[in-house]
């Protein structure tokens, strides 16, 4: 089970209940995912960060009701490219089964979605084709202070292996 902390503004654009205390905690090894969106061109997109790794993912916000899914797809992405062995990969993934709900609790991982959301424009204007997979790269490559200044893809690597 994997509990999907959105953040106010996303919960009421999409309509999302939300719980308000909720006191288990997700069952995968990257813990909860914390949501927001932003826009881009014109088109809504969500950020999902993983509060363990601080690992991004980037889907676009469009069928709202699906997006648990199309994050599993993604995750399972990044995941390859990242070299994680398989049965990880599935074990991760399959744990996004069931999720949950709730509202934020980590000013932290908060504070570095929105960092994350902050680069966007100019990864974006420098990148214009490049993919979401590609992009979300680039994003779990910046360094963050809450981490040691390590980066969420190396942080990813080591809660994997």
């Amino acid at each position: 089970m994997v509990i999907f902390r959105c953040t106010q503004k996303l919960a009421k654009k999409f309509k999302l209940p939300l719980e308000k205390d909720c006191p288990e905690t997700s069952t995968n090894i990257l813990g909860d995912w914390y949501f927001n969106y932003f826009i881009f061109a014109r088109k809504y997109y969500l950020l999902g960060v993983s509060e363990k790794s601080l690992l991004p993912v980037i889907i676009p916000a469009k069928e709202i009701k699906d997006f648990p899914a199309r994050l599993g797809g993604e995750l399972n992405k990044i995941l390859e490219f990242l070299g994680i062995e398989k049965q990880k990969i599935d074990e991760e993934t399959s744990a996004m089964q069931k999720i949950r709900f709730a509202a934020t609790k980590s000013k932290i991982v908060l504070g570095c979605q929105n960092d994350s959301i902050r680069l966007l424009p100019y990864i974006l204007d420098d990148n214009p084709h490049s993919s979401l997979l590609e992009i979300s790269l680039t994003l779990g490559r910046t360094p963050f202070r809450s981490i040691n200044y390590s980066n969420p893809l190396e942080i990813t690597r080591e809660c994997l292996s």
